[in-house]
């Protein structure tokens, strides 16, 4: 699953909102097995919430002042348990 924009409004900010987001997706849909996450660069914020829970894969240069950083968490299988035990309280 790519995801390329993940849109919290500005006064929900710093609530929990996008990891809850980023949960339901794990626990809720089937059959997944890769999640790869872009976002620009210099967001800082954005680029730290999402190393947290994946990793990074790269860097795109869209032109000289603009670059989107990959992020990537696969097989996470493995998660299984933990997901559910999350996912149910």
């Amino acid at each position: 699953m790519d995801i390329h924009r993940l849109i919290v409004h500005p006064k929900y900010f710093r609530k929990g909102i996008a990891k809850m987001l980023l949960d339901f997706i794990e626990c809720n849909i089937e059959g997944i097995k890769t999640i790869i996450v872009t976002t620009g660069s210099k967001n800082f914020p954005t680029v730290n919430f999402y190393e947290k829970k994946f990793s990074k894969i790269g860097e795109i240069k869209v032109y000289e002042r603009l670059s989107l950083i990959l992020t990537l968490k696969s097989n996470f299988e493995e998660q299984i348990l933990v997901n559910v035990l999350n996912c149910s309280s």
